[in-house]
């Protein structure tokens, strides 16, 4: 049985403002895999099936599987644990090709987490720093936003360090402080991008960047790319969550 199903592979995370929409649910609900579950019981940080505020506090430790996680690479972990799926049917049906094409309906993984994250919308992010491994995917998120690399030495830090910056009409944000300009950004993920035409995951827009700086972009769910969402969950710090929101 693929991962990926009819019932599933539908527009549902274009979700209403009503959290509580049966389409919207469905896909989480829906009983799949070799042990025949859904993802009810998915532990996202803060007990088995409860989503409200769990995702204002990804990426976190999760000390199952020794790492630090976020809402993408948590539902793939609950798909081998919990629906029984293979690494090796992962691999195929999830990571292989994660994103939609531009207009198109979007990936079961990327509706999953579409929903998980509206369950903590206008709350408060709140990325915690408790363990020593939460602190250093923070200081390695921090390493690779300064870090210049690729044909025209660029770094994350080259367009979003400064305040007042801007290309064409897109304010920059500014995620060099938790003062600086919109630096909040991550609280706005998962989004509609008018050029996408389909809802996009922070993951996306991380992998998106690299690409526009010609360095090579990382696997889906690369450890570097959840070290920078955490560090940019933490310069969101206190700030309240809108998703999904809407961006040019």
């Amino acid at each position: 049985m693929p991962i990926h199903t009819s019932t599933c592979s539908t527009k549902w995370a274009e979700i209403p403002r009503s959290s509580t929409s049966p389409l919207a649910r469905s896909c989480s609900r829906k009983k799949r895999g070799p042990n025949h579950k859904s993802l009810e019981t998915c532990d996202f940080g803060l007990g088995p099936g409860v989503l409200k505020g769990a995702y204002a506090q990804l990426p976190r430790y999760f000390a199952d599987t020794g790492k630090v996680q976020d809402v993408e690479s948590r539902l793939v972990t609950c798909m081998e644990t919990i629906q029984g799926f293979s690494k090796e049917q992962i691999e195929k049906d999830v990571l292989k090709d994660p994103f939609a094409k531009n207009g198109g309906n979007a990936t079961d993984i990327v509706n999953l987490a579409a929903y998980v994250a509206h369950q903590s919308d206008g709350m408060p992010m709140e990325v915690p720093q408790n363990t020593p491994q939460e602190k250093l995917s923070f200081e390695n998120g921090k390493k690779f936003f300064w870090y210049r690399a690729g044909p025209y030495n660029f770094s994350c830090a080259t367009c979003h360090a400064e305040n007042d910056k801007q290309i064409k009409i897109s304010k920059l944000p500014n995620l060099s402080t938790p003062d600086g300009e919109k630096a909040w950004v991550a609280a706005t993920w998962p989004a509609y991008p008018d050029s996408q035409g389909v809802v996009r995951t922070l993951e996306w827009r991380m992998n998106d960047c690299m690409r526009q700086q010609r360095i090579a972009e990382p696997k889906y769910l690369s450890q570097v790319v959840i070290d920078l969402e955490t560090y940019m969950g933490v310069m969101a710090k206190g700030h309240k969550i809108l998703t999904p929101s809407f961006k040019r």
